[in-house]
């Protein structure tokens, strides 16, 4: 029984033996043709999002990447897959989850990094609402940047169109595949639809930095996989079956005049973060130096909004000292303090589909193990008081929200220590197991958006924010109720997920302008 057992464990090589089987299978096909017929698989008609979750969009574009970065790709003179060829190499693709070619939950150091690798590849891409208002959150981020600072000044050099028009040009392109029904955009639709009021350059650098032809494509892919053999990572390897697509970064393909959308929820994930990513991926720290207090700024925004009393880092540093380490934030509420950092932060290729518990801890370095050093620094130092007016003070609870720019995946503060070792997290604080005064339980690690939800309920009063911290402990104090992201305590709590008014107005707003420009090109 042992050894049958140990005969189905998973193993690289045997993944990477399946791979090879489909690889000389799309050999003796033309790489085109092979996109061709997966986009028209993928586009067919579907009843509804699960009818469409069970082509698997996610392992149709693997085996495009696959044919793309083959060797032998682009071979001339072969012939077109049947449908019947397509589907063989689409059930091959749907074998690689057997349990020796690719690791099952048990072979993760945590059940919960599994299920990470699950969310970043499927729920952050195909089972998001599309919604405008994330181009108005970028408005917000960047609208009021000095027209000669570092970030405007330097995605126009490295895109050819400046932010403001790049923006408002993503309201129009997701209008356009917003219903997912339309496949391709052409550069005579955006100057027939918007007539004169785009440049014809300002419509081909916009199309360029979302778009790659197949040749493109391959290169750029060819650069991860260089970058992972440079980190002592093989190019091929299991962990490419739970990857998030890289066509995040280029959802359109290039052919001819025609742009096609590889799929309009990864156009809409590409677009969400378009200026964030190429701005860090050209300078990762001479841009977090730029967005990092932008960031901050923005949930500032939000706390303000929940009119709960708050200090922000400068008061905490006036009243602790400019050298002390501090919180971007601490609001009280009532007898709890809650203490709030921005971590303007995004997880790595590797951390994304990692089954180590080291290496996601590396990755974390920076972002939740740093804000809950910041957050004990000062709760160590708050003096005693029984003045409620006085917000810095000692309560009789603690809690601590660290909010980031994009999905981290890892909901709680036990889930982080399920995920990379509760002893890590001590003697990130110390040896002392004293040292840990704010229990893993009443620690958050939540996006930007569900910052937001949270501000937008205790704002119209449909719960304190102690109410909802207390809702999503109590959630997650047993599997059965155990929630993965915040959003869904939220649901829980028979609270709607409302946006802020300020972000609502701001895409309302920038649709009505879109909307303006095309009444006046239609008269």
């Amino acid at each position: 029984m042992n050894n049958a057992v140990a005969s189905e464990a998973y193993s690289e090589d045997a993944f990477f033996s399946h791979f090879k089987t489909i690889r000389n299978k799309l050999r003796k096909f033309d790489t085109r043709s092979v996109v061709g017929a997966c986009l028209k698989y993928l586009h067919a008609p579907y009843k509804d999002r699960l009818d469409y979750l069970k082509r698997h969009p996610w392992l149709v574009l693997l085996l495009i990447k696959w044919a793309l970065v083959d060797e032998q790709a682009f071979t001339p003179k072969k012939r077109a897959p049947t449908d019947r060829q397509l589907i063989d190499l689409l059930n091959l693709m749907r074998d690689l989850g057997s349990q020796r070619t690719t690791r099952m939950p048990s072979e993760y150091d945590d059940v919960r990094l599994f299920l990470r690798a699950m969310a970043y590849q499927q729920i952050s891409l195909y089972q998001r609402k599309v919604s405008f208002s994330a181009i108005a959150r970028q408005l917000l981020y960047f609208g009021d940047t000095p027209a000669g600072g570092y970030i405007r000044t330097t995605f126009a050099d490295v895109t050819g169109i400046e932010i403001h028009r790049f923006l408002e040009l993503s309201q129009a392109l997701l209008a356009r595949f917003h219903d997912g029904n339309e496949k391709v955009v052409t550069e005579q639709w955006f100057s027939t639809l918007l007539n004169g009021a785009y440049s014809k350059h300002e419509i081909t650098a916009f199309l360029n930095t979302l778009s790659k032809s197949l040749e493109q494509a391959k290169e750029a892919i060819l650069d991860r996989d260089r970058d992972n053999i440079a980190k002592g990572r093989r190019a091929r390897s299991a962990s490419e079956y739970w990857e998030q697509t890289p066509f995040v970064n280029f959802p359109l393909l290039k052919s001819g005049l025609n742009y096609v959308c590889v799929d309009h929820q990864v156009l809409f994930a590409c677009l969400e973060h378009y200026i964030y990513n190429r701005l860090r991926a050209k300078n990762a720290k001479l841009f977090m130096a730029h967005f990092g207090p932008l960031f901050e700024k923005y949930v500032e925004k939000a706390i303000t909004e929940t009119g709960l009393p708050y200090i922000p880092e400068t008061e905490i540093k006036q009243k602790l000292g400019e050298e002390s380490t501090a919180i971007d934030f601490l609001i009280a509420d009532d007898d709890s303090n809650i203490f709030v950092d921005a971590k303007a932060a995004e997880m790595s290729y590797q951390g994304k589909s990692t089954h180590l518990s080291t290496e996601l801890a590396r990755s974390l370095e920076t972002s939740a193990l740093k804000a809950i050093k910041q957050a004990h620094a000062v709760l160590t130092t708050l003096p005693q008081s029984e003045d409620p007016k006085i917000v810095m003070r000692q309560r009789r609870k603690n809690y601590l929200i660290t909010v980031t720019y994009s999905e981290l995946y890892v909901g709680s503060g036990r889930t982080l220590a399920a995920c990379i070792g509760e002893e890590k997290i001590r003697v990130l604080l110390g040896e002392n197991p004293a040292n840990l005064r704010i229990p893993l339980e009443n620690m958050y690690i939540m996006t930007i958006q569900e910052f937001e939800f949270l501000a937008e309920a205790i704002r119209t009063k449909k719960i304190t924010l102690t109410e909802a911290l207390d809702h999503a402990i109590s959630d997650d104090t047993v599997p059965q109720t155990a929630k993965f992201e915040f959003r869904q305590h939220l649901a829980s709590a028979n609270i709607s997920l409302a946006e802020p008014a300020h972000l609502v107005s701001k895409a309302q707003l920038e649709l009505e302008a879109l909307a303006d420009r095309l009444r006046s090109n239609v008269g």
